[in-house]
């Protein structure tokens, strides 16, 4: 979350049922549906391209050069304001 505006910048993905141990970010973008009861989110990526986007280490801060990658990966423009 952005600490400036409160907007979600990136989702946290636990892909463990079908790509053991791996975690990715995502575009918020990306979301269609959201089952809150399930816990599920349907998103408009498939499963390949989530797979070859940018890797994500939870012991290493999302800085603006891993922003840029993945904004350009997922065809993102993205300005400051």
């Amino acid at each position: 979350m952005d600490d400036a505006d409160w907007s979600i910048r990136y989702i946290k993905v636990d892909t463990r049922n079908w790509w053991l141990g791996e975690r990715v970010l995502i575009s918020p973008r990306s979301v269609r549906e959201i089952n809150w009861a399930d816990r599920l989110i349907q998103v408009d990526v498939n499963r390949q391209k989530i797979k070859d986007g940018p890797p994500y280490d939870p012991s290493i801060t999302v800085d603006g050069a891993y922003e840029e990658k993945f904004l350009t990966y997922y065809g993102i423009r993205w300005v400051a304001a």
